[in-house]
């Protein structure tokens, strides 16, 4: 389950050169963040799930602003317990055997979610999620395994 970051994002976490008067890419085109996580994943036989935040529509150029301002931590983890509990029961998924992989705030969002497992397994004999972390420079990616 890929968890996106804290700017208005769509399923791939499409970072567009210019964004708000900014630079977002060092020689300012669009990259799709999740794209080759996405294509990688598949092709190794991962099924992959991915969402796009509250008020974004297919691209980051359909933004309802009114929604996607209203967005809290809270709701953000809420939305990422709802695409959770879909795909563990999606067909094909091993319910037991998923993965987080969590960019920017995402990596503050995933820990909340194996918190709240941890809590919810405890006393019922499951096993209980194990974390990795991996920084990168002033951002974070975090990969966390859940079960």
């Amino acid at each position: 389950l890929l968890i996106p970051g804290s700017m208005p994002s769509d399923v791939d976490h499409t970072i567009p050169g210019p964004f708000g008067g900014r630079r977002m890419t060092l020689d300012g085109s669009t990259i799709s963040f999740w794209s080759p996580f996405v294509e990688a994943a598949v092709a190794a036989g991962f099924v992959v799930a991915r969402f796009g935040k509250r008020g974004v529509r297919r691209t980051l150029t359909e933004v309802d602003e009114r929604i996607y301002r209203t967005t809290s931590l809270t709701n953000e983890v809420a939305d990422t317990r709802l695409v959770l509990k879909a795909l563990r029961s999606a067909p094909g998924v091993e319910s037991d055997r998923i993965a987080l992989l969590a960019w920017s705030e995402g990596t503050d969002i995933a820990p909340r979610i194996a918190a709240a497992l941890k809590s919810t397994a405890a006393g019922s004999g499951e096993e209980r999620p194990s974390c990795c972390a991996i920084i990168f420079n002033t951002s974070m990616i975090l990969v966390m395994f859940i079960s």
